[in-house]
């Protein structure tokens, strides 16, 4: 009697825990059921052991059996396991359905895996996408020939091509390329007026280059929304020129002035040099006088040229 107590315990704690592992899996089962969806109770309870939760699995396997689209529940555990988001693949399988696009259940599974949002992704099928570029609202700067520099935004209608969604580049390659066919379009014009006469043109360059070429998506339609004149970058540029030409002529000048004042203060010094020489002969005059009065040598001379012979000095 006394090991019958404990036997019985055991017995209880253990149909409390059956009963308690098995609630969900009868309940869900139940809703399967009761949707017509085939299942068989042992799959449910592979699924518990394998740390999956069945009513997370069967209910998005409900909804795809409610919208007419048949998958399997190994395919979706699969997903699961491999860290998908079934939820949104599911509602992009169903969304996919209805807009009528021929998109399998394991082409979705692998966007998802690729980390592609599959919701963004079946709906930018659907309704196409419009990009502005640039998108925070500035402009993309171009020079035409003529030197003003132009700020153009546009807009661009994408749809997305499912078949290039895993391996193909995303919108920010076509936002990118799209900002260099602004750019080739301004600067082959050769003046601002026929951009803004005809800004057609720029749709016309866009479009005609291929820019979704290997990307997730196709190009719908390029318009323009807006071209603003910037400002006159030739006009700048002569003007910093002239002022650079301004600098070199005002150095050259300057550099003239210095030999100049670097020849007026050497003559200078010769002049100071001549004028010591001229003291120096005035010093020796008298001594010259003296000397011609001592020789008698000193008279006015009928001749005007004279030179005294034996002269010392």
């Amino acid at each position: 009697m006394i090991f019958i107590i404990p036997l019985v315990l055991i017995f209880l704690i253990a149909a409390i825990f059956i009963a308690a592992y098995s609630y969900e899996i009868i309940t869900v089962f139940i809703q399967a059921r009761a949707s017509s969806v085939d299942i068989i109770p042992a799959q449910l309870l592979f699924l518990k052991l394998r740390g999956n939760s069945p009513a997370y699995i069967v209910g998005n396997l409900i909804k795809l059996k409610k919208a007419g689209i048949e998958a399997g529940i190994d395919e979706m555990e699969s997903h699961v396991l491999a860290g998908g988001h079934l939820g949104d693949v599911v509602d992009a399988m169903i969304s996919s359905s209805k807009a009528e696009l021929n998109i399998s259940f394991k082409k979705i599974c692998s966007i998802d895996l690729a980390g592609r949002d599959v919701l963004s992704a079946v709906e930018s099928c659907v309704i196409p996408l419009v990009i502005t570029v640039p998108e925070n609202g500035t402009h993309i700067t171009g020079v035409s020939r003529d030197g003003v520099r132009l700020g153009v935004r546009i807009k661009i209608t994408v749809k997305a091509n499912i078949d290039k969604l895993i391996g193909g580049a995303s919108e920010k390659t076509i936002e990118a390329r799209v900002g260099e066919g602004i750019i080739v379009a301004l600067g082959i014009s050769d003046n601002h007026k026929e951009i803004l006469e005809n800004p057609e043109r720029i749709t016309e360059i866009i479009l005609g280059k291929g820019l979704d070429h290997n990307t997730a998506f196709s190009i719908e339609s390029v318009d323009v929304e807006e071209i603003t004149v910037l400002d006159n970058v030739g006009a700048k540029l002569r003007e910093d020129q002239a002022d650079a030409d301004q600098q070199v002529a005002q150095a050259k000048a300057e550099q003239r002035r210095a030999l100049a004042i670097a020849y007026n203060e050497e003559n200078k010094a010769k002049v100071i040099e001549m004028e010591a020489l001229e003291t120096g002969n005035k010093s020796v005059l008298p001594e010259q006088i003296s000397w011609a009065l001592r020789k008698g040598n000193l008279w006015r001379s009928p001749n005007p040229v004279y030179q005294a012979k034996n002269d010392p000095f």
